[in-house]
């Protein structure tokens, strides 16, 4: 539960964070002078320390989850740093903010609402996303640092279901542009066919052409009339 000696100003955003809290059951330390909510929160895969803030004049509202790594060793700050590049690459939300001189890792998300206000419902998405992200990417960079892998073969697998879904997609795309660019078969034709041949006007019939099969006076013999003469 929330500390007890203070009452933000209700309505204010401070206030909508605080309820949040509450509403989910969080224990929680909150500081009216910053404006802020503490609190630790396990996740799937780590145990998280979460920061909750209103700031610059009760217009943003910022989350920082600090990641339990140790990298005092100096000689795996440029890893880590590596890592971070890498990853900060395709995160869209957020973004991981690597102090190299102390070797501290956190997540943080800074949303701007100015004049429309903060709601509930903001709050919980944005730390929803938050805890997802330090979840997708916390063991990739455990392996990266004590499992031997490079930081992009880490960040790689971490990203492997992004990956994977770009590639469908370029498949979807190729596939599109092999069905625009086939020449498209011939539609069959509806119309019946004439199965006679069409005549040519310029060509005459028999009927029109007198003589053409009758054989000349000259080969018929004498016209005969009533009975033929005996042989």
């Amino acid at each position: 539960m929330s500390d007890e000696s203070f009452s933000p100003q209700f309505g204010s955003p401070f206030q909508v964070v605080v309820d949040h809290c509450e509403e989910a059951g969080i224990k929680f330390r909150a500081e009216p002078d910053v404006k802020g909510v503490f609190f630790s929160m396990r996740g799937e895969m780590a145990i998280y320390d979460v920061a909750l803030l209103v700031t610059h004049d009760d217009e943003v509202f910022q989350i920082y989850l600090t990641i339990p790594i140790a990298t005092a060793e100096e000689r795996l700050r440029p890893l880590v740093a590596e890592f971070v590049t890498r990853a900060n690459h395709r995160i869209v939300i957020g973004h991981f903010d690597y102090d190299i001189d102390e070797g501290r890792l956190r997540y943080h998300i800074g949303h701007p609402f100015g004049e429309r206000g903060l709601d509930d419902e903001t709050v919980g998405r944005l730390f929803a996303t938050a805890m997802g992200t330090a979840d997708r990417y916390f063991p990739a960079l455990m392996r990266a640092l004590v499992g031997g892998e490079t930081p992009a073969d880490a960040v790689y697998l971490a990203e492997l279901d992004y990956h994977a879904e770009a590639a469908h997609e370029e498949d979807q795309e190729t596939v599109q542009q092999s069905s625009k660019e086939a020449p498209r078969p011939p539609k069959p034709s509806l119309k019946k066919r004439n199965r006679r041949p069409r005549k040519d006007p310029r060509l005459k019939s028999t009927r029109e052409l007198p003589g053409l099969f009758e054989r000349p006076k000259e080969e018929r013999g004498p016209e005969s009339k009533g009975n033929p003469p005996a042989s």
